[in-house]
């Protein structure tokens, strides 16, 4: 009976059992959500990895600024080319328009790719300010006859006439501006809607350092600090000429050396009211 039993073949059917489309779309809705969820994580911790670089970028910047003051008798790079006023020369034969701390700078980091943002957009522009930079450095000269003055001089046929300001002579370096992110992308762009007509953006010659003052504005370029009770439109706005990239905050250096993220309105909240804040001015004490 056990062998009949044995050669008793029993087939057993399976069957595959296919997804019906209800299911189909479940698992698609699901996977759906998962990205909409993961995406944005994905874009913020990206962004997040840009604004980090960029800090890095600034505070070595920064760096060669003092090294550079370290090698010139406790003197930062003027922020244009300077005329001498003996012989009636400048330091470059365009003048104002020639290389500027920038280039002054450059050797101490060797790199000119310090000079651009990993969040800017955009490195174009014309022949007159290559190469682009992403960077501008505090020459603010706003209420200069007061003895006002920046983290530097601004240069160009002003240097007799405007303080100079020397690392030992900012009265709070810790609190006092030396760089600030100005995106060769979102300067060129905004100039255009500003103006109505086409801007090359901001490169490491003809540059406008943040001044503080609009006198140049048609010159250089517009060269506004923040103020935080502007209600006017760029560049006279909250947030100047500064590029607040890093969702509403922009990255800046201190002339001590260190670096942090800000937003540009907390770096000059009132200047008529509370000028003690305007985080521009070296002759604070």
């Amino acid at each position: 009976m056990s062998g009949a039993r044995s050669r008793v073949g029993i087939r057993i059917m399976s069957f595959k059992k296919a997804f019906t489309l209800i299911e189909l779309l479940v698992v698609i809705a699901i996977i759906a959500i998962l990205a909409a969820i993961l995406f944005p994580v994905f874009a913020q911790a990206k962004a997040a990895a840009k604004k980090t670089g960029s800090l890095s970028s600034t505070k070595q910047l920064t760096l060669g600024v003092i090294l550079y003051s370290g090698d010139a008798d406790d003197v930062f790079p003027y922020a244009n080319p300077i005329r001498d006023d003996n012989t009636n020369t400048w330091e470059s034969e365009i003048g104002w328009w020639g290389p500027g701390w920038a280039f002054k700078v450059q050797p101490y980091v060797k790199n000119y790719g310090i000079f651009v943002s990993p969040g800017d957009t955009s490195m174009t522009g014309g022949a007159w300010v290559r190469p682009a930079m992403s960077y501008a450095i505090n020459a603010y000269i706003d209420r200069f006859w007061d003895g006002k003055f920046g983290a530097v001089q601004i240069g160009g046929d002003w240097t007799s006439w405007t303080p100079k300001p020397t690392p030992s002579a900012i009265g709070r370096p810790s609190e006092t501006i030396l760089l600030g992110d100005r995106h060769n992308s979102d300067y060129g762009a905004k100039w255009t809607k500003w103006s109505g007509s086409a801007k090359e953006g901001h490169g490491m010659q003809g540059n406008a350092p943040f001044s503080g003052v609009n006198w140049m504005d048609y010159w250089l370029g517009p060269s506004e600090i923040p103020n935080g009770r502007s209600t006017s439109n760029w560049p006279e706005g909250k947030e100047g000429t500064v590029s607040a990239v890093w969702s509403g905050k922009a990255n800046f250096s201190f002339v001590d050396g260190h670096a942090k993220s800000m937003d540009p309105a907390a770096t000059n909240p009132d200047l008529d009211n509370l000028p003690d804040k305007n985080l521009w001015d070296g002759s604070r004490k």
